[in-house]
């Protein structure tokens, strides 16, 4: 039972994480750790390593956020009772590796997402921010550590929404091979009503065995 989250830099994914964390801390059917033990499958190992020797410029990092994203399957543990909400999943970790790509084999990109569908969570969280507001967020922190911190406003708020648009394609293809359920959330509202509306997706999860 797998709960992920999604969205822009700035959207306040692990803000909400850590706002929903608090009040079931000591639950045993609730988890927040990534630390679950498990072979990488070889067919997404493949998939992702091919993805990532073909992305134009190649760079070595490539290979780096692909094998994040094999080792992100070590997260993903079904058990009775039991659910893991992550905010830094298998859509986020493919997302990261083709954003701010010359080129790259459309193909190749959806045979990751093939390979990746029998591991997909249950449920995909979208925090939803305008490219201008994630922009805006990202200027005025300062322990931030994406690709986009330290950079100007305007540059990074042309970047994300590019990055938006990568995103929603990375989304569809999981959509479109795993039945990926999506919930949305505005990532401009209050952080109590939304930790409150996953909470009750939660709910529906650890009421039973029925994907809502």
């Amino acid at each position: 039972m797998v709960i992920e989250l999604a969205g822009l830099p700035g959207a306040g994914k692990t803000s909400l994480t850590t706002s929903m964390a608090t009040p079931h801390v000591g639950r045993r059917d609730f988890s927040w750790v990534e630390a679950v033990l498990a072979r990488p499958d070889w067919p997404v190992t493949s998939a992702a390593f091919r993805l990532a020797s073909a992305i134009r410029p190649f760079r070595l990092y490539n290979l780096l956020r692909a094998l994040k994203l094999i080792f992100a399957l070590r997260s993903y543990r079904r058990g009775k009772r039991r659910l893991v909400i992550m905010d830094q999943g298998m859509v986020q970790k493919l997302w990261s590796l083709v954003i701010e790509t010359e080129s790259y084999p459309p193909h190749r990109l959806e045979a990751v997402v093939r390979a990746l569908a029998p591991y997909a969570p249950d449920h995909l969280v979208w925090v939803s921010v305008s490219p201008a507001l994630a922009a805006e967020r990202i200027a005025s922190r300062s322990n931030g550590n994406s690709r986009f911190d330290g950079k100007a406003p305007a540059q990074v708020q042309a970047r994300l929404q590019q990055a938006e648009e990568t995103y929603q394609l990375v989304i569809g293809l999981f959509t479109k091979h795993a039945g990926l359920p999506m919930l949305t959330l505005d990532g401009d509202a209050d952080l109590a009503s939304n930790a409150r509306k996953i909470d009750d997706l939660a709910a529906m999860y650890l009421a039973g065995p029925e994907r809502p």
